[in-house]
């Protein structure tokens, strides 16, 4: 998918419907949970329809994405979560993570998956609740710039 793909108005009126119940399912969820960490709920449209809720406690920052795949009905949307926490080292700054895919489903039509987004989204915030970042991968972040692209175990 790229960003001409929302120029179709029978696709970009598919994404955004259904980008619009995953982000009013995350809203709704982090309200629910607020009391438990603050949390960031995050449309993206471009290359790929997803939205993220996120959500850190302690330096250790957590988020769950919704990823919208195929451009008609039947369509699937994937759920996967991270665990990350960057720290300073001598050399520079280090991320390490771990990350999960949670489920992936297709659904028929819009009704179908907002009668399991709910479910979802608590499957997901357990799943990513249980990561760690022991065990997970670790790479050095340039100073006033992204994670290096290259990624190593972390033992």
């Amino acid at each position: 998918m790229a960003w001409e793909d929302w120029q179709d108005k029978q696709k970009a009126a598919i994404w955004s419907s259904v980008l619009d119940l995953l982000e009013d399912e995350a809203r709704r969820f982090s309200t629910d949970r607020r009391r438990e960490a603050e949390f960031t709920v995050t449309r993206a449209r471009w290359d790929t329809p997803s939205v993220e809720l996120r959500w850190g406690v302690g330096g250790v920052q957590r988020s769950i994405h919704a990823i919208v795949k195929g451009e008609h009905w039947p369509l699937q949307v994937e759920f996967s979560g991270a665990v990350w926490e960057d720290r300073d080292r001598p050399a520079g700054r280090e991320r390490r993570w771990n990350e999960v895919k949670i489920s992936s489903r297709s659904f028929d039509d819009l009704a179908q998956l907002g009668e399991s987004v709910r479910q979802d989204l608590e499957q997901a915030f357990v799943a990513v609740s249980d990561l760690t970042v022991f065990g997970g991968k670790a790479t050095m972040i340039p100073p006033g710039g992204a994670p290096a692209s290259r990624a190593t175990s972390a033992d």
